[in-house]
């Protein structure tokens, strides 16, 4: 008999080998997981469009994979088999490594680069999509637990502010006031969190990107950080 392996499965496989390769025991030199790294490479690009160069090697040594210091680089560049120069599959990483040949190019004129917010919502949903394997896989025999989001209140216009006031006195459970902010809970059915807070853009993005990343709340909180990629409001 051969084994049947799922896609998700296969993405745990790679996934393992290119971040942390000790765990299964595979890749135990540098040279054997640049060696991987750059195949993946390959293989990404035949399907999807891209012109591999090399990797390059580390700038240290030392503590190999364990921050942007110590992991390899792949070098990439355009080709005629890419959709799109702004938009496609390497879009969403090193958004000014291209940035010569967009401006030599005739889609200069005529399209836009990805913003940094509808990139960290396409990274925030791929980063999630393991782990929401994970929960459909175990939820039948675990108790109910999410993962929570803190976020400034910043974020927050006065609309939304007292758009979210309005739903906990009007008895929404997902909402929930208190002193520094709000606790809004998420709904597991993606398609009930959208449209919840009226025409507001900027609270439909914060919802997307917390759902994207496998966050089941969301804390909005006066003493939280803010996030780079969403406006701040000054009331």
């Amino acid at each position: 008999m051969s084994k049947q392996i799922l896609p998700h499965e296969l993405a745990e496989i790679v996934t393992g080998l290119l971040v942390k390769p000790q765990v299964l025991g595979e890749l135990e030199s540098t040279q054997k997981h640049q060696a991987f790294f750059l195949d993946i490479g390959y293989v990404v690009a035949k399907h999807c469009g891209g012109s591999v160069n090399w990797v390059h090697d580390t700038d240290t040594k030392e503590n190999y994979l364990s921050d942007e210091y110590s992991s390899p680089l792949l070098s990439i560049r355009p080709n005629e088999c890419l959709p799109s120069l702004c938009s496609n599959i390497w879009s969403y990483y090193d958004p000014q490594g291209w940035e010569d040949e967009y401006l030599d190019s005739e889609e200069a004129e005529t399209m836009e680069q990805l913003s940094t917010e509808s990139i960290s919502l396409i990274r925030s949903e791929l980063q999630g999509l393991l782990c929401n394997f994970q929960v459909t896989e175990e939820k039948d025999c675990q108790e109910e637990n999410y993962k929570v989001v803190a976020i400034s209140t910043g974020h927050l216009s006065i609309e939304d502010r007292d758009t979210l006031i309005e739903a906990g006195n009007n008895g929404d459970q997902m909402v929930m006031q208190r002193d520094s902010g709000f606790f809004l809970k998420l709904f597991e059915d993606e398609t009930l969190n959208r449209g919840r807070f009226g025409n507001s853009e900027t609270m439909e993005n914060i919802i997307q990107w917390a759902y994207k990343a496998n966050y089941r709340m969301i804390e909005l909180d006066s003493c939280a950080e803010a996030v780079p990629h969403f406006p701040i409001f000054d009331w």
